[in-house]
Protein backbone atom coordinates (compact mmCIF):
# COMPACT_ATOMS: atom_id res chain seq x y z
CA UNK A 1 0.00 0.00 0.00
CA UNK A 2 2.72 2.27 0.76
CA UNK A 3 4.40 1.53 -2.26
CA UNK A 4 1.11 2.11 -4.33
CA UNK A 5 0.97 5.58 -2.66
CA UNK A 6 4.64 6.75 -3.25
CA UNK A 7 5.00 5.95 -7.31
CA UNK A 8 3.10 9.05 -7.90
CA UNK A 9 2.29 8.79 -11.92
CA UNK A 10 -0.97 9.23 -14.26
CA UNK A 11 -0.96 5.77 -15.31
CA UNK A 12 -0.49 4.29 -11.63
CA UNK A 13 -4.00 3.80 -10.11
CA UNK A 14 -4.72 6.83 -7.06
CA UNK A 15 -4.86 5.70 -3.63
CA UNK A 16 -7.84 7.50 -2.59
CA UNK A 17 -8.04 6.50 1.53
CA UNK A 18 -7.22 3.96 3.92
CA UNK A 19 -8.53 2.50 7.58
CA UNK A 20 -6.43 0.85 9.90
CA UNK A 21 -9.12 -0.83 12.47
CA UNK A 22 -8.49 -0.16 15.76
CA UNK A 23 -7.70 -3.71 16.88
CA UNK A 24 -4.37 -3.44 15.12
CA UNK A 25 -2.73 -1.62 17.45
CA UNK A 26 -3.24 -4.07 19.84
CA UNK A 27 -3.60 -7.23 17.67
CA UNK A 28 -1.38 -7.06 15.06
CA UNK A 29 -1.12 -10.44 13.63
CA UNK A 30 -5.12 -10.02 12.81
CA UNK A 31 -5.45 -6.63 11.76
CA UNK A 32 -6.26 -5.72 7.99
CA UNK A 33 -5.70 -2.75 6.31
CA UNK A 34 -8.45 -1.87 3.86
CA UNK A 35 -7.59 0.95 0.62
CA UNK A 36 -9.35 2.91 -1.55
CA UNK A 37 -8.72 3.25 -4.88
CA UNK A 38 -9.43 5.08 -8.25
CA UNK A 39 -12.31 2.57 -9.29
CA UNK A 40 -11.26 1.28 -12.79
CA UNK A 41 -12.74 -1.28 -15.58
CA UNK A 42 -10.60 -4.49 -15.16
CA UNK A 43 -8.89 -6.02 -18.54
CA UNK A 44 -8.80 -9.28 -20.50
CA UNK A 45 -7.61 -9.59 -23.65
CA UNK A 46 -10.46 -9.95 -25.78
CA UNK A 47 -11.52 -6.44 -24.34
CA UNK A 48 -8.77 -5.11 -25.47
CA UNK A 49 -8.66 -6.38 -29.08
CA UNK A 50 -12.54 -5.35 -29.69
CA UNK A 51 -11.31 -1.52 -28.93
CA UNK A 52 -10.95 0.75 -31.72
CA UNK A 53 -7.43 0.89 -33.14
CA UNK A 54 -7.49 4.62 -31.79
CA UNK A 55 -8.08 3.58 -28.18
CA UNK A 56 -6.12 0.57 -28.80
CA UNK A 57 -3.49 2.95 -29.03
CA UNK A 58 -4.12 5.45 -26.19
CA UNK A 59 -3.54 2.77 -23.62
CA UNK A 60 -0.06 1.76 -26.09
CA UNK A 61 0.59 5.22 -25.28
CA UNK A 62 -0.05 5.33 -21.66
CA UNK A 63 2.06 1.99 -21.20
CA UNK A 64 4.87 3.84 -23.04
CA UNK A 65 4.54 6.79 -20.55
CA UNK A 66 4.58 4.27 -17.62
CA UNK A 67 7.43 2.61 -18.78
CA UNK A 68 9.51 5.45 -18.86
CA UNK A 69 8.51 6.05 -15.16
CA UNK A 70 9.36 2.68 -14.11
CA UNK A 71 12.37 3.12 -15.46
CA UNK A 72 13.49 6.65 -13.85
CA UNK A 73 11.30 6.13 -10.45
CA UNK A 74 12.61 7.18 -7.40
CA UNK A 75 13.46 4.11 -6.44
CA UNK A 76 15.43 3.27 -9.03
CA UNK A 77 14.58 1.39 -11.79
CA UNK A 78 11.66 -0.84 -10.90
CA UNK A 79 10.91 -4.01 -13.24
CA UNK A 80 7.02 -5.51 -12.51
CA UNK A 81 7.65 -9.33 -12.50
CA UNK A 82 3.77 -10.34 -12.59
CA UNK A 83 3.19 -8.44 -15.95
CA UNK A 84 -0.25 -9.49 -16.77
CA UNK A 85 -3.71 -7.82 -18.16
CA UNK A 86 -4.83 -8.61 -14.26
CA UNK A 87 -2.11 -5.98 -13.08
CA UNK A 88 -3.82 -3.17 -14.88
CA UNK A 89 -7.15 -1.41 -14.86
CA UNK A 90 -9.16 0.84 -17.45
CA UNK A 91 -10.03 4.34 -15.83
CA UNK A 92 -12.13 7.12 -18.14
CA UNK A 93 -10.23 5.11 -21.14
CA UNK A 94 -6.70 5.61 -19.58
CA UNK A 95 -4.22 2.35 -18.84
CA UNK A 96 -3.15 2.19 -14.81
CA UNK A 97 -1.34 0.11 -12.91
CA UNK A 98 -3.08 -1.46 -9.64
CA UNK A 99 -1.11 -4.01 -8.31
CA UNK A 100 2.73 -3.73 -6.95
CA UNK A 101 3.11 -6.80 -4.71
CA UNK A 102 5.67 -8.27 -6.88
CA UNK A 103 8.62 -5.54 -7.78
CA UNK A 104 11.71 -5.47 -7.60
CA UNK A 105 14.15 -2.56 -8.07
CA UNK A 106 17.75 -3.58 -7.91
CA UNK A 107 18.92 -4.54 -11.26
CA UNK A 108 20.42 -8.59 -11.22
CA UNK A 109 23.81 -9.26 -9.42
CA UNK A 110 26.31 -10.63 -12.18
CA UNK A 111 29.65 -11.85 -12.56
CA UNK A 112 29.93 -11.64 -16.21
CA UNK A 113 27.20 -11.20 -19.00
CA UNK A 114 26.30 -15.07 -19.13
CA UNK A 115 24.57 -13.91 -16.19
CA UNK A 116 22.25 -11.44 -17.57
CA UNK A 117 20.24 -13.34 -19.64
CA UNK A 118 16.89 -14.62 -19.12
CA UNK A 119 15.08 -17.02 -21.73
CA UNK A 120 11.05 -16.98 -22.34
CA UNK A 121 9.80 -20.12 -23.15
CA UNK A 122 6.24 -19.16 -24.34
CA UNK A 123 8.13 -16.97 -26.27
CA UNK A 124 11.38 -18.44 -27.71
CA UNK A 125 13.08 -15.16 -26.59
CA UNK A 126 15.87 -14.91 -24.90
CA UNK A 127 16.70 -11.15 -22.83
CA UNK A 128 20.24 -10.05 -22.79
CA UNK A 129 22.35 -7.39 -21.52
CA UNK A 130 25.59 -6.26 -20.68
CA UNK A 131 27.05 -6.99 -17.24
CA UNK A 132 28.71 -4.02 -15.38
CA UNK A 133 30.30 -3.06 -12.47
CA UNK A 134 28.47 -6.32 -11.17
CA UNK A 135 24.75 -5.42 -12.12
CA UNK A 136 23.05 -6.48 -15.18
CA UNK A 137 22.69 -2.88 -16.80
CA UNK A 138 19.20 -1.69 -18.10
CA UNK A 139 17.93 -5.73 -16.96
CA UNK A 140 15.04 -4.15 -15.52
CA UNK A 141 13.78 -1.50 -18.47
CA UNK A 142 14.13 -4.41 -20.96
CA UNK A 143 11.90 -7.02 -18.99
CA UNK A 144 9.17 -4.63 -18.58
CA UNK A 145 9.43 -3.80 -22.17
CA UNK A 146 9.33 -7.15 -23.53
CA UNK A 147 6.66 -8.11 -21.33
CA UNK A 148 4.50 -5.20 -22.15
CA UNK A 149 5.02 -6.12 -25.81
CA UNK A 150 3.88 -9.58 -25.45
CA UNK A 151 0.80 -9.21 -23.62
CA UNK A 152 -0.06 -5.48 -24.78
CA UNK A 153 1.28 -3.54 -27.60
CA UNK A 154 2.06 -6.53 -30.05
CA UNK A 155 -1.54 -7.52 -29.88
CA UNK A 156 -2.78 -4.22 -30.27
CA UNK A 157 -1.10 -1.96 -32.75
CA UNK A 158 -1.00 -3.54 -35.65
CA UNK A 159 -4.38 -4.92 -36.33
CA UNK A 160 -6.52 -2.03 -38.17
CA UNK A 161 -3.65 0.76 -38.11
CA UNK A 162 -4.34 3.08 -40.48
CA UNK A 163 -2.60 2.41 -43.76
CA UNK A 164 -0.10 5.52 -43.34
CA UNK A 165 0.83 4.77 -40.17
CA UNK A 166 1.63 0.86 -40.75
CA UNK A 167 5.50 0.88 -41.42
CA UNK A 168 5.82 3.15 -38.34
CA UNK A 169 3.76 1.44 -35.82
CA UNK A 170 5.46 -2.08 -37.23
CA UNK A 171 8.82 -1.05 -35.96
CA UNK A 172 7.50 0.08 -32.68
CA UNK A 173 5.91 -3.60 -32.36
CA UNK A 174 9.27 -5.06 -33.17
CA UNK A 175 10.99 -2.61 -30.88
CA UNK A 176 8.87 -3.69 -28.11
CA UNK A 177 8.61 -7.53 -29.15
CA UNK A 178 12.52 -7.50 -28.89
CA UNK A 179 13.29 -5.22 -25.92
CA UNK A 180 15.84 -3.41 -28.58
CA UNK A 181 14.97 0.38 -27.61
CA UNK A 182 14.58 2.01 -24.22
CA UNK A 183 11.50 3.34 -23.14
CA UNK A 184 12.40 7.22 -23.55
CA UNK A 185 13.08 6.09 -27.15
CA UNK A 186 9.87 3.92 -27.45
CA UNK A 187 7.86 7.22 -25.80
CA UNK A 188 9.31 9.80 -28.75
CA UNK A 189 8.14 7.48 -31.09
CA UNK A 190 4.25 7.15 -29.94
CA UNK A 191 4.02 10.28 -29.14
CA UNK A 192 5.00 11.37 -32.76
CA UNK A 193 2.59 8.64 -34.31
CA UNK A 194 -0.04 10.05 -31.57
CA UNK A 195 0.85 13.70 -33.08
CA UNK A 196 0.76 13.03 -36.20
CA UNK A 197 -2.42 10.67 -35.91
CA UNK A 198 -4.16 13.93 -34.03
CA UNK A 199 -3.75 16.55 -36.67
CA UNK A 200 -4.07 14.20 -39.67
CA UNK A 201 -0.77 14.82 -40.61
CA UNK A 202 0.03 11.17 -41.69
CA UNK A 203 -2.58 11.09 -44.22
CA UNK A 204 -1.35 11.24 -48.26
CA UNK A 205 -4.32 13.48 -49.17
CA UNK A 206 -5.94 13.30 -52.63
CA UNK A 207 -8.85 14.81 -54.72
CA UNK A 208 -11.99 13.61 -53.47
CA UNK A 209 -14.32 11.61 -55.21
CA UNK A 210 -18.26 11.87 -55.80
CA UNK A 211 -20.04 9.54 -54.04
CA UNK A 212 -23.73 8.53 -54.24
CA UNK A 213 -26.06 8.63 -50.83
CA UNK A 214 -27.29 5.75 -49.38
CA UNK A 215 -29.56 5.49 -46.32
CA UNK A 216 -28.85 2.22 -46.13
CA UNK A 217 -26.11 1.48 -43.05
CA UNK A 218 -23.86 -2.08 -42.42
CA UNK A 219 -21.22 -3.16 -40.30
CA UNK A 220 -17.54 -2.96 -40.66
CA UNK A 221 -14.74 -3.89 -39.06
CA UNK A 222 -13.35 -1.79 -35.85
CA UNK A 223 -16.66 -0.17 -35.63
CA UNK A 224 -16.80 1.89 -32.33
CA UNK A 225 -20.94 0.91 -32.43
CA UNK A 226 -22.18 -2.55 -32.73
CA UNK A 227 -24.31 -2.40 -35.44
CA UNK A 228 -23.17 0.08 -37.80
CA UNK A 229 -20.40 1.37 -39.61
CA UNK A 230 -18.93 4.30 -37.29
CA UNK A 231 -15.54 5.03 -37.20
CA UNK A 232 -13.45 8.23 -36.35
CA UNK A 233 -11.39 10.18 -38.67
CA UNK A 234 -9.74 13.44 -39.24
CA UNK A 235 -12.04 15.28 -41.49
CA UNK A 236 -14.25 14.84 -44.45
CA UNK A 237 -11.11 14.24 -46.94
CA UNK A 238 -10.33 10.90 -44.70
CA UNK A 239 -13.56 9.63 -44.35
CA UNK A 240 -14.07 9.63 -48.04
CA UNK A 241 -10.42 7.57 -48.29
CA UNK A 242 -12.13 5.08 -46.16
CA UNK A 243 -15.67 4.62 -47.97
CA UNK A 244 -13.31 4.42 -50.89
CA UNK A 245 -11.37 1.13 -49.32
CA UNK A 246 -14.55 -0.51 -48.31
CA UNK A 247 -16.83 -2.16 -51.22
CA UNK A 248 -20.00 -1.64 -49.13
CA UNK A 249 -19.54 2.08 -48.29
CA UNK A 250 -21.95 4.21 -51.13
CA UNK A 251 -21.90 7.14 -48.68
CA UNK A 252 -21.51 8.75 -45.04
CA UNK A 253 -22.67 11.16 -42.41
CA UNK A 254 -19.93 13.31 -40.16
CA UNK A 255 -20.96 14.04 -36.84
CA UNK A 256 -19.72 16.76 -34.44
CA UNK A 257 -18.65 13.95 -31.59
CA UNK A 258 -14.95 13.46 -30.65
CA UNK A 259 -12.63 11.35 -29.68
CA UNK A 260 -9.54 11.33 -27.12
CA UNK A 261 -7.36 12.03 -29.97
CA UNK A 262 -10.02 15.41 -31.55
CA UNK A 263 -10.77 13.07 -33.72
CA UNK A 264 -14.85 13.41 -35.22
Amino acid sequence: MLLLQTLNHPHIVQVLAYCVPRLSLSDQKNSRVSMVTELGETLGLIKLLQMPWEDRLRVSFGLSKLLTYLAQSPFGAVVLNDFRHQQFVLVDGELKLTDVDDVSFKQPSCETSAHCEQFFSSSNFTLSVTCVNGRCAGFNQRKNIFNAGRYFTSLLLAPGTPQHLEQRVAEVVAAFSHATWEAERLLQHLASIVDDYSSGAYMQRRQPDDHATSVHDFVCQASLAPNACTLSVFDVREAEDVCDREATCKAFVMTDQKTWTGKV
